[in-house]
């Protein structure tokens, strides 16, 4: 194999050595029942005791928030104003009765996993303008049956004996307009992958790549030139 050849395939190989960072944009779904005690305004529709939810999340994993971390134990992001770093929900919305009311959570937002061997959690939390309005999911198998990092596809049916918790709250001009309680029916995580970025620290072997590639086409060029 000749220099021009070898000159070539090491910036080719250079630019193939580019570590790259992807980001994941987590869906959950929590589906259930809404629970005694709660009332409507008229937001959905009027009475909603007994009637058929669904609570949704979008977070952005790549969004690194107040707190974070990532561990064998369990992972979470916690972010918002009301933690001084960027929120990782992107957006949360609550459905009864078919009328869905959504909002993005800019002031408080969780995503939240764990399995230690012994008891699993999947939690998940979103409110914005000062928690005004605000929905809150978990479900703790005492087991291993949920996943303990934030950003995995799984499906979930709550199991007897577990442990949950559902709550709403949603206002309008300041004044509690829908709140209470969910049962917890299911709850089911997506993950829609989002092109991989290099990071800023391969950029550098990016850069010597393409010199490679410039610097044996210049070689070729005055080769030839020499030659003639």
């Amino acid at each position: 194999m000749n220099s021009k050849i070898l000159g070539v395939v090491a910036g080719l190989a250079l630019l193939g050595q580019v570590s790259q960072a992807s980001a994941a944009m987590v869906n959950i779904t929590y589906t259930g029942t809404v629970a005694d005690g709660s009332y409507d305004q008229g937001v959905f529709g009027g009475n909603i005791v007994g009637a058929n939810f669904t609570a949704t999340f979008k977070f952005d994993t790549s969004i690194s928030g107040a707190f974070n971390s990532f561990n064998s134990a369990g992972s979470y992001i916690v972010g918002g104003s009301a933690f001084g770093g960027p929120a990782p929900g992107l957006s949360a919305a609550l459905t009864i009765n078919g009328i869905t009311q959504s909002f993005t959570p800019s002031y408080d937002s969780q995503i939240y996993a764990a399995n230690d061997g012994t008891n699993s959690t999947q939690e998940h939390i979103a409110g914005n303008d000062f928690n005004q309005n605000f929905i809150e999911a978990s479900i703790t198998n005492h087991g291993t049956l949920l996943p303990g990092t934030i950003d995995v596809p799984f499906s979930y049916i709550v199991q007897p004996g577990d442990s949950m918790q559902g709550d709403f709250h949603l206002t309008t001009l300041g004044l509690y307009s829908a709140q209470g309680s969910l049962n917890l029916t299911s709850v089911t995580e997506t993950v829609d992958g989002v092109s991989a970025v290099p990071e800023p620290s391969t950029w550098a072997m990016m850069i010597i790549g393409f010199y490679g590639l410039g610097w044996m086409a210049y070689k070729r060029k005055n080769s030839a030139v020499i030659t003639a």
